[in-house]
Order: structure tokens, then C-alpha cells, then sequence
């Protein structure tokens, strides 16, 4: 272990059989550090470049949903960040210049200009939001193109090979390259090949109301990296040879690219050994087959080594051989790297429309899936589509499943025996399906629970566990203890300092855990305040009630809303008892009360409480207001630009649905009067 990084190497079968050729599949594991208990560090600092397709096919509701999750990230970024934007159609223009993040009205108001226009200049757009990012290098900082696009390169470069190459180059210069495709009508194998070669992640989304999800899981993953660059390498002894099973480009060293490593994640390879009878000693003794050593750029841009691994198999009698136990997780990993070449073929099968031999792949994929029930549900979703015979919507699933299950990084914890996909974050989960929301094991049906309403807060009774809902916290804390949603399983601990015994001494009531949006987003919640239940709903489970509006910052929903004083936007916090109002609109009030409150950033507080008039679309209340310690509102204002908070005073006037993932909120409300 170098730096809590760990490099090991497992045999299928840890022996080898004498007098024989051998094949010898083996699992090369190179696992993160935990994330730190107290919280992950600060993250490298930024240089993205955001470069949107707005041709012709990107009118309407794709162009706006590009724009809103362009918004999100410019939310997300800090002001020592840099970022610019780039929009293309035949033409190329540079809407926001690199600069850092100081003034972020400078990068919406220029993104809220772009408009769609003509045909698609997809590689010039690219190359100029590389420039921008290029400009700017610096060896602690990540540098990156988030390319979108919903449409076929048809102007300027438009040759394959020609841009991975150039995407190769910029990301051996520390400008890497995601790319995101939209829709039906992208060119899947342009958009992988750049992300490939360029050493970033390729996602794509059947419709435009995924695509904020994507780029919810892009910022996550690249504010969790631990170390960038990360490669392979591998030392057969003679009479050895070594196959790469996974979907890795081998670097001009020799080595293999990994991807970049995050917190509690491993990046994984799969090889096959193949050994020449002559080559091996006499029963008993050990024969050292592979050597293995991974180099990486840690945060500060510094290049590290994790010391290098030997994989050594004894020589057995075939007795002894057989009787020498498998081990099935190097085998299901084997497979699914193999699975995953399978996937590839079928995706250019189907292109040619030669749907017989997708059917035979297929079939030979599904024989494959005894060892992973992962696999098997993949293999289903695409017999589901090679049924239908649309060889555009299958191509892209094959594709991007491909690389999903060949290539992603996993969860180092992924063996163990109460393993979730739920329990991890999203760009660790296994997807069934890669164009639509679908993780391994998401639940059918939606759960109903008791909500008890304790001094103003919204506490579920979930499994057992007293659990705070707060919208207004972008991760979850919980105790360690393994509990149920709705048939999800999920384990938290302290984050941030934030911890259980905390919470339950800050609300003088015991908290098992607090479920923030990194958790809420994964259903559609009901919460009904006037009979004491809450709904925890798969996505796609359709809301009642009159739609709100709202936008979203970093996870919380955003409300618009009118006050005495005018017109504002407000946190939709769940997590806060009371509302919250800037202190400048505290003139000419009186308190009517005073309470303790808490915020999972700056703890508990107390503050005096003022009635204000409310309208929230055409529903008018009376909220209960205080104002937040001034440091504390110091530290809202200056990541959110909001100053003010609607907290569970909203839940109070009706059933109140929450589907965070695509941003919607509904409220059926209360009739006056009604007890």
C-alpha cells in the first residue's frame, strides 16, 4: 500500500497445472483511500470548458436543458475556478471567456443568449473550448471539455480517427475531454472514441430532462478525484504472454490508461495469461508470472508510484490442481470485461442492420451471465431492443454499455456480501441501462412511511430509524447501520463532521440519519405533512398537484416566490424549521417568538421570529421567519447568491412532491381553514 493506495493481483485459480499449457485469468485491483471521516478535502481546483451544440436539432426543449445543466455546473464551481463557455452550430463562438468563477451572472446571462442555429461544426466546436481550457494550465488544477452534442459532426473535421487522435494529444497536454450525447441522432462512435481517448467519461440520455443528471454525476466524480493520469503497468516474464480483456488504450510507454481514481473506488483490469508448458518448473516449486506497477499524478500534480506487485502460482499435480478452489469474483470481472467486447460487435452488428449475428452475440453474452446477475439484466434490456430491430437505439445502448461495464470504475467495496449500488455514489453504481435512468436493483414499487412531525422538522420512521429529510443538505448522514428505502439498502457515516450524535443533540431527539438530496434524488417523494406520511416513489412515478416553479442549485431545489418586499428566489430547505429572511428585511418587524435551530454546516443557533407574507405561485401563507447568524448567512449568500430559505413552513400548507432528479416540484394545497 503506497499513500493508502493498493495494488493487488488475484488468480482465478491461484495454482498451475504442471505438464500442461495454462490459461490464467487474473483481476488487477488498484483501490483509492477511504474517503477521509471527516470530510474529502478540498478538490482540485477546475479549468472547464463547456462547449454546447445548438444546430438546428437542439431547438426547444434539448437546447434548454443543455443550458440549464450548464448552469448547474457554473453553480457548483467555486471562485477559483475557471470556466468558459463555447457554443457551436457551422459556426464557433466563444460566449464566455476563460476567466474564474468570481461573477457567475457573467456566465448565465451568456449562456441565456444562445439560440439554435444551423449545422454542426462538432470538432470546432470542441478544439475551441480545448484552446480555452489549454490557455490556462496549471499542474493542481483539472482541466477538462464537457462536450454536448445531439447531432451528426456534418461541417468541418469529421474523420473518427483524426479527432481521438487530437483528443489523445490535448489529454497528454492535461486537457481531458467528457462528452455527452443527446437523444437519437448522435454519432455514438465519435462521442466514445473522444471521451476514450481523451481520458474523460462518455455518457448519453434518450431524453433532455436526463442530461442535468449527467452532468450531476461528471461534477461529482471530479470533485472526489484523488489522483489523475493513472496508468498500468505490466511485465510478463519470458515465455508469457499477456492479454488485456478491458476496453483500455495502451499509452506510447506500453502501459495501459486507467481511469482517474476516486475515493473508496478501484479502477480494475482483467488480463489473461497464457503459459508454455516448457516454461514452467517442477511440481511444487513457484513460478513468478507478472509484474505490475501503477504511476499516477496526485492532487498537487506531483507524479507517484505504488510499489510494484508480483503475481507468483505454484506448480501442482492435476490432482492437487482440480481440487484448488475458483475464485468467482476475478471470474465475474473476466467476464464482464469479454461481455463488454461482445457488446461492441453486437453495437456495429446492428449498424449493419445483420441482426442474426446480434441475436448469436447475444446468446453467447447470456451463457456468459451465470456469473453476474448484472449482466444478465443488461443482456435482457438488449434482447428487449434487438427484438424491436431499431439498430440506432441499440447501437447506442451497446456501445456506452460497453464501456460502462469494460472500462468504469467500481466500488472497492463492490465483493462484499451487503453490497449496494444504492449505498455508492452514482459514477460507482452499475446501470442496466446507460441512455435511461435504471441502476442494478432499483426497486419496483414505492414505499409509504410515517412521518412524525418533531418540533417542526420532517422525521421519517424508515426500517426502524428516525431519519431527517433535508433537501437542503447535498449529502447524507447516517450511523453505519445498513436500512431500507423502498427495497433500496443504504449505509451512511459522519460527513463533514456531521454525525448522528450530533444531529440527535442538536433537534434534543434521536436521529438515526439525515437523507439529503445526494439520496432524495434517487426517488419521487411525496411528503404530506396533513396525514403524517411520506412516499418514496421510483423515478418516472408521475406527481400530483399544481407544478411550482423552481430551478435547482447544487441539488436543492430554488423557489420563486413573492414577499412584501418584492420579488426573490429562496433554498427550499426541508431540513430548516423555520423560514429564513436576509436581515435587511427585518425593518419595521417585531419578533413574535424566538427559537434554536440548527444548519449541518454551522450548527445549532437561535434566532428571534418575525411573520412575513408569502405567495408561492397563486398560494399565499404566513411564514414563520428568522434570520441566520451572520457568518453563517455570509457563507449561504456567498456559495448561492440566495439569501433567502422556505423551510418546512411550505410542508405545512399542503402534500408537497419532490422528483429532484428532474427538477420538479408540486404542491396540493391545504384548504383554508382545513385543521
Amino acid at each position: 500500500m503506497s499513500n493508502g493506495f493498493d495494488l493487488s493481483l488475484t488468480a482465478a485459480r491461484p495454482a498451475l497445472l504442471a505438464d500442461r499449457d495454462n490459461t490464467v485469468d487474473v483481476l488487477i485491483r488498484v483501490q483509492a483511500p477511504d474517503a477521509p471521516k471527516s470530510g474529502l478535502p478540498d478538490r482540485p481546483r477546475l479549468n472547464l470548458a463547456i462547449v454546447i451544440d445548438r444546430s438546428g436539432s437542439m431547438q426547444g426543449e434539448p437546447l434548454h436543458e443543455a443550458k440549464r445543466a450548464a448552469g448547474f455546473i457554473i453553480d457548483s464551481l467555486k471562485a477559483t475556478d475557471r470556466a468558459s463557455v463555447v457554443s457551436y452550430d457551422d459556426t464557433v463562438r466563444v460566449v464566455a471567456e476563460s476567466r474564474h468563477v468570481e461573477n457567475k451572472a457573467y456566465f448565465k446571462n451568456a449562456v441565456s443568449q444562445i439560440q439554435s442555429g444551423g449545422s454542426t461544426n462538432l470538432h470546432g466546436g470542441w478544439l475551441k473550448g480545448a484552446e480555452e481550457a489549454a490557455g490556462h494550465l496549471d499542474p493542481e488544477c483539472n482541466s477538462r471539455v464537457l462536450l454536448l452534442s445531439d447531432g451528426q459532426a456534418n461541417h468541418g473535421e469529421t474523420n473518427v480517427d483524426e479527432i481521438a487522435t487530437q483528443c489523445a494529444k490535448l489529454a497528454d497536454n492535461g486537457v481531458t475531454t467528457s462528452t455527452y450525447g443527446l437523444g437519437h441522432s448522435f454519432n455514438e462512435e465519435l462521442m466514445v472514441a473522444m471521451a476514450r481517448s481523451g481520458r474523460g467519461n462518455n455518457y448519453y440520455s434518450e431524453a433532455a430532462e436526463s442530461l442535468l443528471e449527467r452532468f450531476h454525476e461528471e461534477f461529482s466524480l471530479l470533485s472526489s478525484l484523488c489522483a489523475r493520469n493513472v496508468r498500468l503497468l505490466l511485465t510478463p516474464l519470458p515465455g508469457i504472454r499477456c492479454e488485456m480483456l478491458n476496453l483500455y488504450e495502451a499509452g506510447k510507454d506500453g502501459s495501459w490508461r486507467l481511469p482517474d481514481l476516486v475515493y473508496d473506488g478501484e479502477a480494475w483490469a482483467a488480463v489473461r495469461l497464457h503459459i508454455d508448458a516448457k516454461s514452467l518448473p517442477v511440481v511444487g516449486e513457484m513460478l513468478a508470472l507478472l509484474q505490475a506497477s501503477v504511476v499516477y499524478l496526485d492532487l498537487d500534480g506531483a507524479e507517484c508510484q505504488i510499489p510494484e506487485t508480483w503475481l507468483t502460482l505454484p506448480v501442482l499435480t492435476e490432482e492437487k490442481f482440480h481440487a484448488t478452489p475458483k475464485n468467482g469474483d476475478v471470474i465475474r470481472r473476466a467476464t464482464e470485461a469479454e461481455a463488454a467486447q461482445l457488446q461492441e460487435f453486437a453495437s456495429k452488428a446492428a449498424k449493419r442492420r445483420d441482426w442474426g449475428q446480434v441475436n448469436r452475440l447475444l446468446a453467447t453474452a447470456r451463457e456468459m451471465a451465470a456469473h453476474s446477475p448484472w449482466l444478465a439484466e443488461i443482456v435482457a434490456n438488449l434482447e428487449t431492443l434487438a427484438a424491436q430491430q431499431n439498430d440506432v437505439l441499440f447501437s447506442k445502448e451497446a456501445q456506452y454499455g460497453a464501456r460502462s461495464m469494460g472500462s468504469r470504475l467500481r466500488s472497492k467495496t463492490e465483493f462484499a456480501a451487503n453490497f449496494a449500488d444504492s449505498a455508492v455514489p452514482s459514477y460507482l453504481q452499475r446501470k442496466v441501462r446507460q441512455g435511461a435512468s435504471g441502476h442494478y436493483g432499483q426497486p419496483l414499487e414505492g414505499e409509504k412511511y410515517q412521518l412524525e412531525l418533531f418540533d417542526n422538522y420532517p422525521v421519517a420512521l424508515i426500517d426502524g430509524k428516525r431519519v431527517l429529510l433535508d433537501t437542503g443538505s447535498p449529502f447524507s448522514v447516517g450511523n453505519g447501520d445498513r436500512f431500507e428505502i423502498a427495497g433500496q439498502p443504504f449505509r451512511f457515516q459522519g460527513q463533514l463532521g456531521v454525525t448522528t450524535d450530533k444531529l440527535s443533540q442538536w433537534m434534543n431527539t434521536q436521529i438515526d440519519a439525515l437523507l439529503g438530496t445526494d439520496v432524495l434524488s434517487k426517488f419521487v417523494v411525496a411528503l404530506d405533512w396533513w396525514n403524517s406520511t411520506v412516499t418514496f416513489s421510483p423515478q418516472g412515478s408521475k406527481l400530483l398537484g399544481e407544478d411550482l416553479p423552481v430551478e435547482q442549485l447544487m441539488g436543492t431545489p430554488v423557489l420563486k416566490l413573492r414577499t412584501t418586499a418584492g420579488k426573490c428566489k429562496a433554498l427550499f430547505d426541508t431540513g430548516a424549521k423555520l423560514c429564513y429572511m436576509p436581515r435587511s428585511a427585518v425593518a419595521d418587524l417585531f419578533p413574535v417568538n424566538h427559537v434554536r435551530d440548527f444548519h449541518v454546516m454551522g450548527g445549532p443557533f437561535e434566532t428571534d421570529v418575525y411573520e412575513v407574507d408569502v405567495k408561492i405561485a397563486q398560494h399565499s401563507f404566513i411564514a414563520n421567519c428568522g434570520v441566520l447568524p451572520e457568518a453563517l448567512a455570509s457563507l449561504v449568500g456567498k456559495a448561492t447568491g440566495i439569501e433567502w430559505v422556505i423551510g418546512t413552513d411550505l410542508l405545512r400548507q399542503g402534500a408537497i412532491g419532490l422528483d429532484l432528479r428532474h427538477n420538479h416540484v408540486t404542491a396540493s394545497w391545504q384548504p383554508a381553514g382545513t385543521p
